[in-house]
């Protein structure tokens, strides 16, 4: 097997062991993913995974392979909204911790930090991410992700 096959399987390998203990990520542990539905748990995180720069619609038909059953926006909508964001960070940093750190340059782990800004959805009531330059701008959402990354090991270390 390639190593890249072993990180993917790896990488789905985690999301299913998540999937038995979903509560632990769950916002409502008592009744978040406990039905059988088309964007069930692993698929969630999954798709959250591979989205790419398309529209939400065009995403969800590309990962569903454009079936007739592909769930609607909206329904993707709601079972993200079921996810807490410890899900993600439990998620990074067990990935992390399944491959060594073994490359350094002359015994220095060198690593590089960089902050970027993220646009989210649009969310006026959300004072901590939304700005608004003009009163009668429209305004958006926007965070700001520092992330530390091992230049030898070519990897994110830490968000």
């Amino acid at each position: 097997m390639i190593f890249a096959e072993h990180v993917k399987n790896k990488l789905s390998s985690l999301i299913h062991e998540m999937a038995t203990a979903p509560w632990l990520f769950s916002k409502n542990p008592e009744v978040d993913f406990s039905r059988n539905r088309k964007l069930d748990f692993v698929s969630t995180i999954q798709f959250l995974l591979s989205m790419e720069s398309g529209s939400l619609k065009k995403e969800l038909l590309d990962y569903f392979q454009f079936s007739v059953d592909t769930p609607s926006a909206s329904a993707f909508c709601q079972q993200r909204n079921k996810l807490l964001l410890e899900a993600f960070q439990f998620l990074f940093y067990e990935f992390n911790s399944c491959f060594s750190f073994e490359k350094k340059y002359k015994d220095y782990q060198l690593l590089a930090c960089d902050g970027s800004d993220l646009n989210i959805a649009r969310n006026p009531n959300d004072a901590g991410t939304y700005f608004q330059s003009q009163p009668t701008d429209r305004g958006f959402n926007q965070i700001h992700l520092n992330a530390l990354f091992d230049l030898c090991e070519k990897r994110y270390i830490d968000l």
